[in-house]
């Protein structure tokens, strides 16, 4: 399948394509909505390791696939909303990464930056 760019460097509606074909491979997990935004999680069914993140406007059958993260965890959180401050949509990410001992990472990624950045505990409160 081809895929083009629309100028704005968003993919286009050939990846909500992709989206709806071979549903029955796919398990989609929704992370949020916020604004008729959809972020959800898609892996394959029979390969754990095939697996992204996407945001969806269903209105205008836009799609953006964002970069894998660092790493890939089993116990993770996704959310998505607005950040008013920075004027921009973000996904957040908790990962566990010791269940031992409780520890997690957090991070996030602003969809016009484009890039995972970790967060500091001393930031979270600003975030949450």
């Amino acid at each position: 399948m081809s895929t083009s760019r629309a100028s704005n460097g968003q993919e286009s509606s050939d990846d909500h394509n992709r989206l709806l074909a071979g549903l029955e491979r796919l398990y989609y997990s929704f992370v949020g909505s916020c604004n008729g935004l959809v972020c959800v999680d898609v892996s394959d069914r029979y390969e754990a390791d095939k697996w992204e993140t996407i945001v969806w406007n269903p209105f205008t059958c836009i799609c953006r696939k964002l970069p894998l993260r660092n790493y890939y965890a089993y116990g993770y959180f996704y959310g998505f909303g607005y950040d008013s401050a920075s004027d921009d949509y973000k996904v957040f990410a908790v990962t566990d990464i010791d269940p031992g001992n409780g520890d997690c990472e957090f991070e996030n990624i602003p969809l016009k930056s484009g890039s995972w950045k970790e967060v500091e505990n001393d930031d979270l409160e600003t975030i949450l």
